[in-house]
């Protein structure tokens, strides 16, 4: 499972024998992406499915370049993996020219944030492509990681100051990727309580669409993943890539149609309200974005997704063990419980083997019905007189 670096192209190759991801340095050191798709033979240039080089992008300078870390300010007017302002001089411009890379076996943690994570080190590999501004010192670290048993890559940006002034951080995807054309159906999740995780499909059209959430936290309203299908995908036949944020708070999930027809696709922190001021050495870490890749329909593509994130991103002592059979306290009483009743329940649960008693709504505050009391936390000693020590 080698990540191939081709140094006489430039060329990035990250395959599994299932799938294969490419990016490529570009003549003016712009990082460039190649392809997302089925494996691809090793050993071999595919240069030739990018262009050589990104000068701007208007309509009048022809199609537009595949880029991994699109940044504000450099002529590209689709939607920016990075934006940042000097507070020094407010200039926007920026120009991320490859710096290094190094490839490692295993995957490196997120510090403080959730993520997917490998028990040994040949289940995966990871590059880590430095990418540096020079007038502002302004570095992006983008981390890509392939699986070896699933078709699957996590990436996320470490952003980084090295400059000798401050810099506000404006916007920081995890995920940026650039598609060579626009005939996909966009697939989001969404609903509210009670209707959680309905599907809606629609077609690609030029502009901007997507989901996201300014609420603090994702939720049912709008499901921190976007999927893109052909139209003629079905369960078990077809193409789909799927990008999901491993983040529960403020995100974005959205594409872009330009006037040529691509397609950008961006799964991040959501800009709106979102400002990061990095002092001199500071850095920022982006959440992990999850790209799964499947050509043998849905089904493929959410089996990866449901192996991946219960072997290798839940954890604790009951990731892998048969969960206790239980009885919820909701069915039985409702609001309507004391001390005595619970137990007796809890007793009747025991003699027929039930393993785990759960104590649902109505234990604190003055919860009498669905009117009141959300956000008291404290027993309500009227049911519970003990407590719940």
């Amino acid at each position: 499972m080698p990540i191939e670096w081709r140094a006489a192209t430039r060329e990035l190759l990250l395959g599994n024998g299932r799938m294969t991801y490419g990016m490529r340095v570009l003549d003016d050191d712009t990082l460039g992406h190649l392809y997302l798709g089925p494996a691809l033979q090793g050993g071999r240039s595919y240069a030739h499915l990018g262009t050589p080089d990104f000068a701007g992008f208007t309509n009048r300078l022809g199609a537009p370049v595949g880029l991994e870390c699109p940044v504000g300010g450099s002529g590209d007017f689709r939607l920016p993996a990075v934006a940042a302002t000097s507070l020094a001089d407010g200039s926007g411009v920026l120009h991320l020219r490859y710096a290094e890379h190094r490839v490692m076996t295993g995957k490196p943690s997120l510090p403080g944030l959730p993520s997917t994570y490998t028990e040994a080190d040949d289940e995966a590999e990871t590059v880590i492509v430095m990418l540096r501004d020079g007038p502002s010192g302004l570095v992006v670290e983008v981390a890509t990681t392939i699986y070896r048993d699933h078709h699957a890559l996590a990436q996320s940006l470490r952003v980084r100051n090295e400059g000798a002034g401050p810099i506000q951080l404006l916007a920081a995807a995890s995920w940026s990727l650039d598609l060579p054309d626009a005939a996909w159906e966009l697939t989001t999740l969404s609903g509210t309580w009670a209707r959680e995780r309905h599907v809606v499909v629609r077609p690609l059209v030029p502009g901007r669409q997507g989901v996201g959430s300014t609420r603090g936290a994702s939720g049912h309203e709008h499901n921190p993943f976007l999927l893109l299908r052909r139209a003629d995908t079905r369960e078990v036949h077809g193409e789909a890539i799927g990008l999901s944020l491993v983040y529960s708070g403020n995100f974005r999930a959205e594409v872009e149609v330009e006037p040529f027809g691509t397609a950008r696709v961006r799964v991040g922190l959501d800009p709106e309200g979102f400002g990061w001021r990095l002092e001199p050495g500071a850095e920022f870490v982006t959440p992990e974005a999850v790209l799964v890749y499947a050509d043998d329909g849905l089904g493929s593509l959410s089996d990866t997704y449901h192996e991946l994130y219960r072997e290798r991103l839940a954890r604790g002592s009951w990731r892998d063990r048969e969960r206790p059979i239980l009885v919820n306290s909701w069915e039985g009483a409702h609001f309507q419980f004391d001390e005595g009743r619970l137990l007796g329940m809890a007793g009747a649960a025991s003699e027929l083997g039930i393993e785990l008693f759960v104590l649902d709504d109505g234990w604190f505050g003055a919860r009498d019905d669905d009117t009141s009391s959300l956000g008291d936390w404290t027993v309500d000693r009227r049911k519970l007189p003990h407590g719940l020590d």
